[in-house]
């Protein structure tokens, strides 16, 4: 009877309000801020969330063991243990050697690029947007620009560094965080640098209608 309740333990699907409150128990959160990178593939970590588990949801334990696996593989359940622990900013060794950040980060030219060709694209989506009598003649490219500003913030936000995020939330209280966190849930291609890159492909398709318009295509 006991292996027969064991095996049906291991088929326990855990909820995402579970995987929470074992990636913000003060013991996880403490051995994943010691392993740093790729912290939930530590053996070490994972021992730790299963331990929780047994606290916490005892009758999940055996799920837990290979939950976690799962979860090591997962881009943004791995950005997520991250943040829960305090590691997205966080600096390590007396080198100065940065932990791994929220998201898949590219390299430093490329995210720079990304950075100033989003700015700029959120500008134009501005200047667009002002002539609010451009609605009526032009009421689908008007529409274009509204979701460009947005897809252009949402750009800014995954290439800027980690602490100017907090800078921005802390001084404007503007819940950018929740924000990431919803996108890193929903569209988790955002968290790949390949992912990225092709919705910054779509973003630029999106402004050859404009272009159009105003005869840059010509």
């Amino acid at each position: 009877m006991a292996t027969g309740g064991r095996g049906r333990g291991q088929h326990k699907e855990m909820t995402d309000e579970m995987q929470d409150k074992l990636l913000k128990d003060p013991r996880v959160q403490a051995s994943i801020k010691q392993a740093g990178t790729d912290a939930l593939s530590d053996p070490a970590v994972q021992k730790m969330i299963v331990d929780a588990c047994q606290e916490h949801f005892p009758e999940y334990a055996e799920a837990a063991k290979n939950k976690v696996k799962d979860w090591a593989k997962d881009p943004a359940v791995q950005a997520k243990a991250k943040k829960y622990a305090g590691v997205a900013l966080a600096f390590v060794g007396s080198a100065g050697d940065q932990v791994l950040k929220q998201i898949e980060q590219g390299p430093t030219g490329v995210r720079l690029l990304a950075f100033l060709g989003s700015t700029a694209s959120a500008v134009n989506a501005v200047l667009s947007l002002i002539n609010i009598f451009r609605v009526f003649g032009h009421a689908i490219l008007y529409m274009v620009s509204v979701y460009q500003f947005i897809f252009s913030v949402t750009t800014v936000l995954f290439e800027m560094k980690p602490e100017w995020v907090t800078s921005i939330e802390d001084k404007l209280h503007i819940p950018v965080s929740k924000y990431q966190d919803m996108l890193l849930d929903n569209a988790k291609f955002l968290s790949l640098v390949g992912g990225r890159g092709m919705f910054y492909i779509f973003q630029g398709t999106l402004w050859l209608p404009l272009a159009a318009l105003f005869g840059f295509l010509d």
